[in-house]
């Protein structure tokens, strides 16, 4: 238990990198998952739209904090 909370340089490396995969990571607000056009000529599109809420659960394990905190981050400065 105590050791899962130790942040050595090698988990205190492994989190910057995490950190870096989340900014590289596509944002997918906007993304057209479905759509077609209907009979009538009107376009209808199914897309990501953003919720504004982050919920996450876990225990005993800091890099889940700065992991949710990047996604928070990437989310505002989009």
């Amino acid at each position: 238990m105590l050791d899962r909370l130790a942040l050595t340089p090698a988990r205190l490396k492994g989190i910057a990198d995490d950190v870096r995969q989340v900014c590289n990571l596509a944002d997918p607000v906007g993304q057209v998952i479905d759509g077609g056009v209907l009979d009538s000529g009107l376009r209808l599109e199914r897309r990501r739209v953003p919720l504004g809420v982050i919920g996450v659960i876990y225990e005993a394990r800091p890099n889940v904090t700065v992991d949710v905190a990047s996604l928070c981050l990437k989310r505002v400065t989009r």
